[in-house]
């Protein structure tokens, strides 16, 4: 089986919302978005799991050391393939990084501070910002752009997953952050503190829209065939954070977030219109 529709095949089914912005960039790059999706996503479920899977993690990573340092071959194919497309985009860097922020998770149940927090969120999503920036070849200028970008969207998806993570006995919100609004790590899901909470995820969610207008100053530089996709997955992303301002209840019920397929053609529909009728960059 062709490797392309494998990535492919792996990023449907991870994501419904990422997917099907992604099969809007031009081929070359969406086929390399695939790819960059897929070992980031494996990588992270590995992670995720409530007993972290940190033999194949470590397997993963000496193996894809080795490719960077020696150029030995995986006999992994997603090995082999992102070890190509990091030398080729030189992304090695934000890789790296990447991979030393989901080590710290195989271990890490708990955080203490907010800083701690945003450590968090920029090794695993800012970097995934700067490495698409370099996907679509962009100047390092708008790397702060495509980071904030990348953060933006990592609360969303830790705001949206935290009944979820608590049930793995993985809490992202930080201690002190919790203090403020009156919450503690054994407290804050009950249901006498939903209204401490709701004031906490709209701050943090106002927190992610406000760095997402930030990030808007970078898309000034795209190319339409590029703006399109990022702008349709950041719509959808951000419709998920404001069903939580509204009702933050819903983060306890499953399946509540999974968009539709009227809710993703009508985001195409009006994304396309902003961008390729009203010629709207912001």
């Amino acid at each position: 089986m062709n490797m392309v529709s494998v990535y492919q095949k792996l990023t449907k089914k991870f994501t419904r919302t990422f997917y099907y912005s992604t099969l809007f960039f031009p081929k070359k790059i969406r086929d390399q978005v695939f790819l960059l999706y897929a070992f980031v996503r494996i990588i992270d479920n590995l992670v995720d799991m409530k007993k972290p899977n940190k033999k194949k993690f470590f397997l993963l990573k000496k193996n894809l050391e080795a490719f960077l340092k020696e150029e030995r071959k995986s006999s992994i194919r997603i090995v082999n393939d992102i070890g190509h497309l990091i030398k080729e985009k030189n992304l090695e860097h934000e890789m790296r990084l990447y991979l030393k922020t989901q080590e710290k998770e195989l271990t890490k149940k708990r955080y203490l501070t907010f800083r701690e927090f945003s450590q968090f969120t920029n090794g695993v999503a800012g970097t995934i910002g700067v490495m698409m920036a370099k996907l679509f070849g962009l100047p390092k200028t708008v790397y702060p752009e495509a980071k904030n970008l990348g953060i933006s969207l990592q609360i969303i998806n830790n705001i949206r997953d935290l009944y979820e993570d608590y049930r793995r006995q993985k809490i992202y919100l930080p201690a002190d952050l919790l203090k403020k609004h009156h919450l503690t790590q054994k407290n804050f899901l009950k249901e006498e503190k939903r209204n401490c909470l709701k004031k906490l995820v709209t701050a943090l969610l106002e927190k992610s829209f406000r760095l997402e207008r930030e990030a808007r100053k970078g898309y000034l530089v795209l190319e339409k065939n590029i703006l399109f996709p990022i702008k349709v997955a950041v719509s959808l992303y951000q419709q998920i954070g404001k069903k939580i301002a509204t009702n933050p209840n819903l983060i306890f019920k499953k399946n509540q977030f999974k968009p539709t397929f009227f809710q993703i053609a009508k985001t195409i529909v009006e994304v396309f219109f902003s961008v390729y009728v009203l010629n709207r960059k912001t």
